[in-house]
């Protein structure tokens, strides 16, 4: 009886330290995060594809400002990735926020800012590469 007893307690304390130590980086919860940002990506990019008729710039409005909410995605992957994803997820987070600063002071430099956005771009093509093919095999 005592033997059961001790080995209940080994078993429940092991598994309270595992959960605790657990920072949540997963397969799992990376796919989670991809699944819902996806669906919610293709969801709205419906209605910009749809509204782009009727009301050009609408359309136009909604399909940036989908391709803008990534930026949370990339940020919730990073939270999430497994250590063999880690690093490039979390770069692709860095570079994505980038782009998105270079294209918000490009009003002023057109060229400067195009070229800024080009050089991230080209930078984060690795990682997200290596990121996408993660997904096509896991998720």
């Amino acid at each position: 009886m005592r033997g059961r007893v001790a080995m209940a307690a080994v078993l429940a304390v092991s598994t309270a330290i595992l959960t605790g130590c657990s920072d949540g980086r997963s397969v799992g919860a990376f796919c989670e995060v991809h699944d819902t940002h996806r669906d919610r990506y293709l969801a709205s990019m419906d209605v910009a594809n749809g509204n782009l008729e009727s009301d050009p710039v609408l359309g136009l409005l909604q399909g940036g400002s989908a391709i803008a909410d990534l930026a949370n995605m990339w940020h919730e992957l990073a939270e999430v990735a497994p250590e063999e994803i880690r690093s490039d997820t979390e770069r692709v987070a860095e570079l994505w926020d980038a782009q998105s600063e270079q294209a918000a002071e490009s009003v002023g430099d057109p060229l400067g800012g195009l070229a800024g956005i080009l050089q991230t771009a080209l930078t984060m093509s690795g990682p997200l590469n290596r990121v996408d093919e993660f997904v096509i095999e896991n998720c």
